[in-house]
Formats: C-alpha cells, structure tokens, sequence
C-alpha cells in the first residue's frame, strides 16, 4: 500500500482503539502499529487469497479488527489463556487479540492450505511468537492428540451453524471450564434451540454491543455467544 493507504489504516487503528477504550477494553498504544501492518498486509494478500469479502476491505479495521478485539469487553477471556481459532480464514479473529494479548497461546485453524499459507506469512512478519498457524479441518483436529482436549478458548466467527460449532469445538476444549465463543448473526434463538435439543447441558450467554452512531450498518446485526458445556 502507498503512505495514503498506510496513513488511513492509522487512524483508522486510533478511531477503532478510541471505540474500545469506551467499552472497556482498551488496547495499548505500542500495540497501533502492528494492528496497522496486519491491516495492510491483509489487504495485500487479499488480491492473491480470497481471505475477506472485496467489498469489505474499506473497512477492514471497522469490520473485522473492531468485531474481533471488542470480544474481551463482552466476556471473560483470561490474558494467558489457550486459544483455538476455528476456521481463522484470513487470521480473524485470532491475529488482532495475539497482538493484543502476547501472554494467550493461540492455534490459527482452517482447512484452506493457501490461507493458512497467508496467516504464517502475517504473523512471522509481525513477530508473534504466541502464534501458531494449522492447515487443518476442525473435525480432525479435535481428534489430533497434539490439541484434543487443550484449549481454555475456541472461538469462531466461521459461518456455521452453532450445532457444528459446538461439534466441532467440543473435543479441543479443556474437561473443566472450556468454552466456544462464536460471532453469530440471523436466528440466533433457533440455533440455540436446536443445539440444546442435542444436547441439554450447555448454556449460552449472548452478548451485543453497540457501535457510534452512522456505523451502525458495520455491524451486521452481529452477536456474541459464549458457550459452557456444564456436563
């Protein structure tokens, strides 16, 4: 990108660390610049591997980087926990909180070889040594002994059912106190009711937020749903 691009992105990274302070989950200013440099090198690997819809990359801090790190604010996520990001596509929402976060240990999944390919890429630059990248499908990581039955945190913002999620998140988790955090919009209340009748044990909590007026239309309708398996 030109100093133009670069320049927008930063203050678009200030606007977005403004908006998170207010909610309570501030970022810190040392962490600005890399948020600014994975925008840009997202942005760039777009036009080689489809990692986020083109009609997004306008507004790719507003729509992707706010809706990753805004989750601390909705719920609890411990700063040195496990982290399993299910289908991270092109490093969201894992990438943004490991910069964040440089005490949680986070595993970036998706099935997508070349993505997966673009996401190392991104975080070698970056530096991230609490990262690693798996080209891997969910299902079959749950049965890897090398992350069954590991991670505090599973989180997902793939487009999938909650019953699929749940499934798939399941086996990654810790027996006590593991969870699926999942960005979900549509019939949320019909999901939830078809996963509890598979299962009676979970409970969900689902979290909204609300963005400054005039960007209301960034949001998508999008919630967040934290997910406990109580058996």
């Amino acid at each position: 990108m030109g100093e133009a691009g670069d320049k927008d992105l930063r203050e678009a990274v200030e606007r977005m660390r403004t908006r998170l302070a207010a909610l309570g989950c501030p970022v810190a200013a040392e962490s600005a610049d890399p948020l600014a440099r994975y925008a840009a090198m997202l942005l760039e690997w777009n036009r080689l591997v489809n990692l986020v819809s083109r009609k997004d990359e306008h507004a790719v801090v507003e729509k992707h980087m706010f809706h990753s790190l805004v989750v601390r604010a909705l719920v609890d996520f411990p700063c040195d926990a496990g982290v399993f990001d299910l289908g991270t596509g092109g490093g969201l929402p894992g990438l943004p909180l490991a910069v964040v976060m440089p005490r949680a240990y986070f595993v970036l999944c998706d099935a997508s070889a070349k993505k997966i390919r673009a996401v190392q890429a991104m975080a070698d630059a970056l530096g991230l040594g609490n990262v690693r990248c798996l080209a891997m499908r969910a299902e079959d990581a749950g049965r890897d002994p090398l992350h069954a039955g590991r991670y505090d945190i599973v989180l997902a913002r793939a487009a999938a059912h909650l019953e699929k999620l749940i499934r798939w998140s399941r086996p990654l988790l810790r027996a006590e106190g593991g969870r699926l955090i999942a960005w979900k919009g549509g019939d949320l209340a019909a999901e939830m009711r078809r996963a509890l009748m598979r299962n009676r044990k979970l409970s969900f909590e689902v979290a909204e937020y609300d963005l400054p007026p005039g960007e209301a239309s960034l949001g998508d309708g999008k919630k967040i749903v934290e997910i406990r398996f109580d058996a």
